[in-house]
């Protein structure tokens, strides 16, 4: 669907009104949409609207679009013409449909060698109702066959193909302001092959990724389509310098408006049986997951990242024998940015934006913002995370504040099974000289150790401005020396 927005901005600014498909209809959506991609296109053929039976036909002509830049033999740029069917309903929104994305192919010649790129897609058709009044699809769904894209250039490679794939969007009006959307994507039978070679150091790394089905979701809440549409439209209109400096007090209350951009943002990528295939030897998983979710600009905003991985293996003989039993097989990592103020920084920016000055933020105004920041920077979260095998758990949570430049680190790591680990470490000792060395540092590790009514072992780590450190009270490291002046 991100080849297909682009060329809908118009249509928030075009309610269908129930109105006739006609002549008169198709110059109203061109000068709409000039608003937003500029009259240029139109004139030189780029985009073309025209009546088609009872819609509207939406056509993109690639080639006349590389013809608006001067002749480059380096460049060479194929890319088939995309079409869409616009079709008015009574109701003020539109049935949009078409491809998913044209089929292309770039080459561009370079210093150090040749680039290329090269993208197909089979049986791609998408089609969904576009609300003006959301400024996106309230709702829209697809599906694809065969997909598959190169690109090469002088040291490395990339093949990407896919057997099939399907797309669905939802949106609704945001009770407050805004718009709230999900998205999901998945691909099926997905191979992804990186190439990194030097034929002169004899050198050939291949990556081969495989996985029967990934997908990718995205949501946000909140988010502010019409207020971006309007910058995009602003930059169309005043694309002249003395038309933007001239216009810059307009270009403020847009970007204030724009603001918080959105309330909260997710997206995460999925993997299901995935396989990494190295020069080692193959890494797998049964599922892979990764999870990222920010506010927007605001006052006390925050970002999060998941890394989830169930049933992970290891080639055999990357890793000493005797520790494969001590390596985690589910792997859950959440970490979060918490108390981060953007919100102030934004807004001083925008108030002192000067385009008429050659630095138009000052640099008096960067360091105001840096100075606000350092006072009030932000929390570093460790929420819950768990290292797992069939033996052993360890978990984690804590977090790291600063005062001034100094961090202040509490962080709580408990244990489950450490017991038969310590075990696995001492019956490796006689055969493994290197597990001695590991086992004195789990000898001393549970030394410190609390141990729970649960049997687990507990261990708080606290760590102060000063650089000392305790756990479960005990100091392990004193203060630091204060510098001499």
């Amino acid at each position: 669907m991100r080849y297909v927005l682009p060329f809908l901005f118009a249509l928030s600014a075009s309610p269908a009104l129930a109105q006739t498909v006609d002549v008169s209809g198709a110059e109203t959506l061109t000068a709409n949409f000039a608003r937003y991609i500029g009259t240029t296109a139109f004139d030189k053929g780029v985009v073309k609207i025209t009546v088609q039976d009872d819609a509207y036909r939406l056509e993109v002509d690639f080639d006349k679009l590389l013809a608006l830049f001067p002749a480059q033999e380096a460049l060479k740029l194929e890319v088939d013409p995309y079409v869409l069917s616009l079709k008015p309903r009574s109701d003020g929104t539109w049935d949009v449909s078409g491809d998913v994305a044209p089929d292309g192919k770039l080459e561009m010649k370079a210093e150090e060698g040749t680039h290329t790129a090269q993208w197909q897609v089979a049986d791609d058709k998408f089609s969904g109702v576009y609300d003006p009044a959301l400024a996106g699809f309230s709702t829209a769904s697809g599906k694809f066959g065969a997909l598959s894209s190169t690109s090469t250039d002088p040291t490395s490679s990339t093949e990407f193909t896919a057997a099939s794939g399907s797309f669905d969007i939802q949106s609704t009006k945001n009770a407050t302001r805004g718009v709230d959307f999900t998205a999901l994507q998945t691909v099926s039978d997905m191979t992804q092959t990186m190439r990194v070679s030097a034929p002169e150091a004899g050198m050939d790394l291949p990556v081969v990724i495989r996985s029967p089905e990934l997908s990718y979701s995205s949501g946000a809440t909140g988010f502010q389509s019409q207020q971006l549409l309007d910058l995009l439209a602003f930059g169309v209109a005043n694309a002249e310098e003395a038309k933007l400096k001239a216009a810059q007090p307009e270009l403020k209350t847009l970007l204030r408006n724009a603001l918080p951009l959105w309330n909260h943002l997710t997206g995460s990528y999925g993997w299901r049986e995935l396989s990494v295939g190295t020069p080692i030897g193959i890494f797998s998983a049964a599922n892979a997951r990764i999870d990222v979710a920010m506010d927007g600009v605001r006052k006390d905003g925050s970002v999060a990242y998941k890394l989830q991985i169930d049933a992970l293996k290891v080639p055999d003989d990357v890793l000493p024998g005797w520790t494969v039993p001590l390596l985690p097989e589910d792997i859950d990592l959440n970490f979060a940015g918490t108390e981060l103020d953007l919100e102030g920084p934004a807004t001083m920016a925008i108030d002192a934006l000067d385009l008429n000055s050659d630095t138009p933020i000052s640099k008096e105004v960067g360091d105001m913002i840096m100075a606000q920041f350092m006072a009030e920077p932000p929390k570093l979260v460790i929420n819950r995370s768990i290292l797992r095998n069939k033996d052993t758990e360890i978990s984690a949570e804590g977090a790291v504040t600063f005062v001034g430049a100094a961090p202040t680190l509490t962080a709580t790591v408990e244990a489950a099974g450490f017991d038969k680990a310590m075990q696995t470490i001492q019956d490796a000792m006689t055969t493994a000289p290197e597990a001695q060395q590991a086992y004195m540092v789990a000898v001393a590790a549970k030394g410190f150790a609390k141990i729970l009514s649960d049997g687990r072992l507990q261990w708080v780590i606290e760590m102060t401005p000063d650089g000392a450190v305790t756990v479960n009270g005990a100091m392990v490291k004193p203060a630091d020396q204060p510098a001499p002046q």
